[in-house]
């Protein structure tokens, strides 16, 4: 049980340097986009795991919207890595202590 959720920590963990993009040019292609498809899940969730390290809350709004939409368009990619990162979110806001 553990593994499956380090290795997903750690794959985020690697992908701290995509917070050095510049995230005000995806936020841009994400207002541009407007058209709800994979493409806007995509970027949506592009966005989510960068804010994942510095406003969580962020990240979980930009994630509900992605599984909003991912449902609706029947994106079945979009909504299993919807849910994954719910679940990220969710397991780093328990309280071991």
């Amino acid at each position: 049980m553990k593994k499956p959720l380090t290795l997903i920590l750690l794959l985020l963990c690697i992908s701290l340097p995509l917070r050095a993009q510049n995230t005000d040019s995806l936020y841009q292609a994400l207002e541009d986009h407007t058209r709800e498809d994979s493409l806007r899940v995509k970027l949506l969730l592009k966005l989510a795991r960068i804010e994942f390290f510095s406003n969580q809350t962020k990240m979980l709004s930009l994630t509900r919207e992605g599984l909003e939409i991912a449902e609706k368009i029947s994106y079945d990619r979009g909504l299993a890595i919807c849910y994954t990162y719910l679940g990220i979110y969710y397991r780093a806001q328990v309280d071991f202590v």
